[in-house]
């Protein structure tokens, strides 16, 4: 049986890209017919992003109480955005294809066709750095997309020989999602769970 977790990837994002995120679940949950009462409440999201967008707009630099204030935002657009997750994660009932719609990122456990699959900003602009599971006399297949329930919409970065890839020209400030298939001696092997990213 395939276990589906909704999974985070918020510890080296800026405020502003947690921002940009938060507003990207918003916008996927808003009329979502899988989650008609997400818990948090949309409404709650929506107050945690207007305050941290509220006072990153305020920050002025050097003043420790408006760095303070920003602070304070994103703890608490991070404590809505975990327990969103979870609420997602348990409605969803283990069917990948419902909890994607929630915008939120997947981690797929209870199968071993799938390799580990990480992801992370690497500190340039439009990259992301992947990286696989190596495995003995095996090749990569990277792809990225910004629709990851449109099938026909995920673009293959590169074929390598290493189980790490640096996927280039992504627009800044968009969320993609990033998959990896292993091609060994039986043949390609399903993709890994979609992981998503704003790009930085």
């Amino acid at each position: 049986m395939t276990r589906v977790h909704v999974v985070l990837h918020l510890t080296l994002v800026s405020a502003s890209q947690l921002a940009i995120f938060a507003a990207h679940i918003l916008t996927s949950m808003t009329g979502n017919t899988h989650f008609t009462t997400p818990y948090p409440t949309l409404a709650m999201l929506q107050t945690a992003i207007t305050n941290l967008n509220t006072t990153l707009a305020a920050q002025v630099k050097g003043n420790k109480a408006s760095t303070q204030a920003v602070k304070t935002a994103v703890y608490q657009v991070k404590r809505v955005l975990r327990a969103m997750a979870a609420n997602v994660e348990y409605i969803s009932n283990d069917d990948a294809t419902t909890a994607l719609t929630s915008g939120f990122s997947l981690s797929q456990t209870g199968t071993h066709a799938t390799p580990p699959f990480v992801i992370n900003h690497n500190g340039n602009l439009g990259q992301i750095n992947a990286k696989a599971k190596a495995t003995k006399l095996s090749s990569y297949i990277w792809q990225y997309t910004t629709t990851p329930l449109v099938a026909a919409s995920w673009v293959t970065s590169a074929t390598t020989m290493q189980a790490t890839h640096v996927f280039v020209g992504l627009n800044p400030g968009t969320m993609y999602w990033f998959r990896v298939a292993v091609v060994d001696k039986n043949g390609q092997q399903p993709f890994s769970n979609a992981i998503n990213l704003i790009a930085l």
